[in-house]
């Protein structure tokens, strides 16, 4: 016969997480890192999910063999080709905001459109635009996505990347190819002149130059550049341009968190 009173049952204690699962759990976290904040670091990596420096760093060294990301500065990581043209809107608009009166300013100073560009991969996105106030300009490619080896911000951003992960960026060239060999010799020039070119390489319409946009840490959180019609583009503008790019760059340095 069945008792009238019911015995009362305990929930069983948690089980004891696979650590298959946990890992897997880590390496999605540090992807949703990465598309929070578009670049991260081994201790950051460390501080948020509650593991040791050896464990973060054993995380990225795998997500970077799988091409989820590459190394660009130190033990900073931004997104690889794995990663294709994630959109990141959030890290995006984190920037946008702080920059855009110094974008309006410089757009009105040299009076060419002016344009906010983050790496993706091995693609730049153009997350803002200030449009040229000259009745022949180059309109707003707010969204856009272009070749980082081709674009003057992403040429500015790859060349702060090392030329290993540049190369796994690209595995889409052979690695003896000429183009290849191109963009390493490109990316030279760049660092050792400290802006990125686009001689009308994306766009058959306009000329560009860029250069990085650092964090108050030093962190590379997207590139300016100047994109003038080549109709009016004269190569005596340059200075003045890389001059005028050069103070807006300074003058934000220390606004982006």
């Amino acid at each position: 016969m069945m008792s009238a009173e019911m015995t009362e049952q305990r929930p069983e204690a948690p089980r004891r997480r696979d650590s298959i699962l946990d890992s897997a759990d880590n390496v999605l976290r540090v992807l949703l890192m990465l598309r929070r904040d578009g670049v991260v670091r081994v201790s950051g990596v460390a501080a948020e999910l509650g593991v040791a420096v050896s464990t973060a760093h054993r995380l990225l060294a795998t997500l970077r063999y799988r091409g989820f990301v590459v190394q660009a500065r130190g033990h900073e990581y931004v997104p690889g080709p794995a990663m294709g043209t994630m959109s990141r809107p959030e890290h995006r608009w984190r920037i946008a905001g702080p920059v855009r009166q110094a974008m309006q300013e410089l757009s009105l100073r040299v009076r060419e459109t002016v344009n906010l560009m983050v790496l993706v991969g091995a693609d730049t996105q153009v997350a803002d635009s200030i449009e040229s106030p000259s009745e022949l300009r180059v309109r707003s490619r707010v969204g856009y996505v272009v070749p980082a080896r081709l674009s003057a911000g992403g040429r500015a951003m790859l060349a702060e990347i090392s030329p290993g992960d540049v190369d796994r960026l690209h595995r889409d060239l052979d690695p003896a190819s000429p183009e290849l060999a191109r963009l390493h010799l490109e990316l030279a020039r760049t660092r050792q002149r400290g802006y990125g070119l686009n001689m009308a390489e994306s766009n058959a319409d306009l000329v560009a130059v860029g250069m990085v946009l650092h964090q108050q840490d030093g962190r590379p959180a997207g590139a300016l550049s100047i994109a003038t019609p080549v109709d009016r583009f004269r190569r005596e503008q340059l200075p003045a341009q890389v001059a005028a790019l050069r103070a807006t760059i300074a003058s934000v340095r220390g606004v982006i968190g």
